[in-house]
């Protein structure tokens, strides 16, 4: 009478780990990022700022650390800094570091500049970590595989 609940079950099952799996290959927090996001938690003050890709792992920030992340995903679309913020991504992602750079980033009180691996499949672009490695203006204080965190130096 009841013979076909155990398929019903399976079915379920393998829905939930095939949805799993989806979820998985596009959210793009990797355990690395976990890491760093624990690290954050630790060693962090709250009241530093975070600079992350709009579409990256380091959007995920205040989520998992109540840190501040900018530019605010949700905001970006009615923020009057939208186009400071969008030149700072740009140079970001060029791996154009000027001292215009700095100047927007110490507009916006920038502490840190997040670096993820994975990125959401509509916007692979990611932050030039080789850029920022080689500038004086940054120090790399966290790595975790490619994930990595740098402070920003405004003395330099």
């Amino acid at each position: 009478m009841f013979s076909f609940v155990p398929h019903v079950r399976q079915a379920k099952v393998d829905y939930q780990y095939f949805m799993f799996e989806r979820v998985s290959e596009f959210h793009p927090v990797t355990s690395e990022d976990v890491k760093a996001f624990q690290w954050v938690q630790q060693n962090i003050s709250k009241r530093r700022r975070f600079f992350v890709s709009p579409h990256g792992s380091g959007r995920w920030i205040p989520m998992y650390t109540k840190h501040i992340a900018l530019p605010p995903s949700a905001l970006r679309l009615t923020s009057p800094q939208e186009k400071r913020f969008d030149r700072l991504v740009s140079m970001l992602r060029k791996g154009t570091i000027t001292a215009r750079t700095l100047e927007l980033l110490s507009e916006f009180q920038i502490s840190y500049v997040y670096v993820g691996v994975k990125h959401y499949p509509w916007n692979p672009d990611t932050f030039k970590s080789a850029s920022l490695r080689k500038s004086d203006y940054f120090d790399r204080v966290f790595k975790s595989g490619e994930v990595e965190i740098f402070q920003v130096l405004y003395t330099s």
